[in-house]
């Protein structure tokens, strides 16, 4: 954690405190310099939480890949589901 801090606060003091000298260039478009911290912020946050949830799901697909190749690595859920399906399969043969 203290890795984000001491970067969060390099980038306040650093591109934040002198943003309308570092952050915005008046030759390709006048705004001032509040919303171009606004625009950084915010795209901070979209990104991190694209990545949160890109992970999120890439392990999920992941791991049914693994279980349709190998058959192991399953969720619970998904492993309760093929004992419960062999259970009945093996009482029908029974019959």
């Amino acid at each position: 954690y203290l890795t984000f801090v001491t970067g969060m606060l390099l980038l306040a003091v650093i591109y934040y405190y002198n943003a309308s000298v570092l952050m915005v260039d008046k030759r390709v478009l006048l705004i001032p310099p509040g919303y171009a911290i606004v625009i950084s912020l915010l795209s901070l946050i979209v990104s991190c939480y694209r990545s949160v949830v890109l992970d999120l799901f890439s392990q999920r697909s992941r791991v049914s890949y693994i279980n349709e190749r190998t058959g192991e690595g399953e969720y619970r859920e998904d492993r309760q589901k093929r004992e419960e399906q062999n259970q009945f399969e093996k009482m029908n043969l029974v019959c």
